[in-house]
């Protein structure tokens, strides 16, 4: 029985700023309650509670039980509570828990908290022994039922509940479950979910696929190092390699010398493109194309796309296309130097320069970075401005998640100080 897997579980789940502790009949719930508010409790069964006694009664009335079923977490994010959700027993499926009954506060939708923490849960759950995750949610909630897919749970059926929502109706459960020889990877921000299967990587499969898998192995011919693409799964799944090491963007600040090596990483994929003549019909999935677009390039050159492991490597093609050498280097120089809109700009500066010191840029790529670089952060910005105004997803998500005041603020930095840049860029 899955209770040995409960049993199993750690007393307290953490990463970074977020904690995860086991509820207790004896612990308060006022803070809890105060962040929960209405709109958390639209599609929960009895709605929302009238007071925090009431949602203690319904938390307590959860752990009952001899031996008790289930275990509930109270979720805290930078020291304040702001959720609770919990890990399952299924009786009839020793090998599996249940992770459900996930409320949070509206100020954590969109931020990627979610994601984090059912990482976690999912992580302690494999620990403990379990090797599948069960899910389920309200067929009408397709903000919980997409968080669920992202996870790379596959949908499983529905069933029809003894449950009454309360508008009266009877609710329908969507059903999902992942297995846990595959392991959630972070990022998939526009991608989908994707996930970790022994050496290889599987993510959606997409129209785009085929032509990006063709460029990527012209890319390895041309002696770059890139993740290969093996081929499609079972379940039209893209199988890439795995390459182990920490992206970029959560390591230490590069020296001066590293942004020289990313600078010549760029400049060698631009050289090998060069030589590269896709098919005149090949579908591609880019988001920015500027005119007179006939290099095709990754298009997100950027250090959340680059492994610093054993191999230096970029990783995550799938939005390769058509561009020009100045767009996509304007993008890569700006996102590793000058994506800090609170930074000394002389101190980017001398970052920038190295950058496209490593890229051996000729006159005018230097002269024209400048301004194509605030072009391009503020298109950036302007994509997920639109895409939430349009509710167009994954970038409606983003730019609510803090992405849209990230690029606002920094293009306005980039647009600042072109002068800066110009003087440190002077060959």
């Amino acid at each position: 029985m899955s209770l040995d897997l409960l049993r199993a579980l750690p007393e307290a789940l953490s990463e970074g700023d977020a904690l995860l502790t086991p509820f207790a009949v004896g612990d308060d719930v006022d803070e809890l309650y105060a962040a929960l508010t209405r709109a958390v409790w639209e599609h929960v069964p009895g709605g929302a509670p009238a007071d925090p006694a009431e949602l203690r009664r319904r938390m307590v009335a959860r752990i009952s039980g001899n031996p008790p079923l289930c275990r509930t977490w109270l979720i805290r994010h930078a020291g304040a509570v702001v959720g609770t959700t919990s890990h399952f027993v299924l009786p009839e499926e020793p090998d599996a828990l249940e992770i459900g009954a996930t409320y949070m506060a509206p100020s954590t939708w969109g931020s990627g908290l979610n994601a984090r923490i059912k990482r976690l849960m999912i992580e302690a759950a494999r620990n403990a022994g379990a090797t599948r995750i069960v899910f389920q949610t309200d067929e009408r909630n397709r903000r919980s039922a997409r968080a669920i897919a992202k996870l790379g749970a596959l949908p499983r059926g529905t069933r029809l509940e003894k449950i009454i929502r309360p508008d009266g109706s009877v609710r329908t459960s969507l059903l999902f479950e992942l297995a846990l020889d595959e392991i959630p990877l972070a990022g998939g921000n526009a991608s989908g979910a994707v996930v970790r299967i022994g050496d290889t990587v599987r993510k959606p499969w997409t129209a785009s696929t085929p032509s990006v898998a063709d460029f990527v192995r012209s890319l390895r011919e041309s002696g770059i190092d890139v993740p290969r693409i093996h081929g499609r799964d079972e379940q039209s799944r893209q199988i890439i390699e795995y390459v182990e090491g920490p992206l970029a963007m959560g390591r230490d600040p590069f020296t001066h010398a590293e942004l020289q090596r990313v600078g010549a990483m760029v400049r060698a994929i631009h050289d090998a493109s060069a030589s590269y003549a896709p098919p005149v019909d090949a579908p591609w999935e880019t988001l920015l194309e500027p005119p007179d677009a006939r290099l095709i390039c990754h298009n997100d050159l950027a250090p959340w796309n680059l492994l610093t492991g054993e191999r230096w490597v970029f990783i995550d093609w799938d939005g390769a296309g058509p561009s020009t050498r100045l767009w996509d280097l304007a993008y890569a120089a700006q996102t590793f130097t000058l994506n800090a809109a609170d930074r000394d700009p002389h101190e980017a500066a001398r970052d920038l320069a190295a950058f496209v010191d490593g890229y051996r840029a000729d006159e005018a790529i230097r002269a024209a970075l400048p301004h194509t670089m605030h072009r391009r952060a503020a298109a950036m910005y302007r994509l997920l401005r639109t895409s939430h105004e349009a509710s167009r997803e994954p970038w409606a998500s983003m730019y609510v998640a803090g992405h849209g005041e990230h690029w606002k603020r920094v293009a306005e930095y980039v647009e600042q100080h072109e002068g800066v840049w110009a003087a440190a860029l002077l060959p």
